[in-house]
């Protein structure tokens, strides 16, 4: 799990908020939990695979919502009509969450259903040990067993992307 490193006004966390491994999740400045060699390759190999798909994958970037929680997913896909700002302030088309030995369900959980109400039109979570897939959608992870998923009719193969890691 996330350490929550203590409730922080909105106000503190502004002044903080370029600090690349801390996000703002219910009042509390939460400190991500440092990457693996595997969940840092998993993340490369998405933004290639999305890369060779046409699309434009950015890893790490803080995102606001409006219930004043900030994320940093660790992939995500703006959508084609979003503007370029320094934060995310509109729901990204396409997020991604790579499992670490650190994260909970219940944090998933907690961070998707406000992605969903956000209206992040996909988001995925994967293991990268297990190399399985979930898709939230309406409050729940289900299963992706046959790895696809289409966004702007394009068909994503989620196999494709374990190829990617050397």
């Amino acid at each position: 799990m996330a350490t929550a490193v203590q409730g922080i006004s909105e106000k503190d966390w502004l002044a903080l908020r370029d600090n690349k491994g801390l996000e703002y999740i219910n009042g509390k400045l939460v400190k991500k939990a440092m990457t693996s060699e595997l969940h840092g390759s998993f993340g490369a190999a998405i933004i290639l695979y999305l890369h060779s798909k046409g699309f434009f994958g950015i890893p790490e970037t803080l995102v606001r919502l409006p219930d004043g929680n900030e994320f940093r997913p660790d992939v995500l896909v703006k959508t084609p009509e979003a503007p370029k700002e320094k934060y995310l302030t509109r729901p990204p088309a396409l997020v991604f969450e790579i499992l670490s030995e650190s994260n909970t369900w219940s944090e998933m959980q907690y961070k998707f259903k406000a992605y969903e109400k956000w209206g992040v039109i996909v988001s995925l979570v994967v293991d990268p040990e297990t190399q399985e897939w979930w898709r939230y959608q309406d409050g729940v992870f289900y299963p992706l067993t046959d790895l696809t998923v289409n966004i702007y009719e394009t068909q994503l193969d989620l196999r494709e992307i374990p190829k990617l890691i050397p």
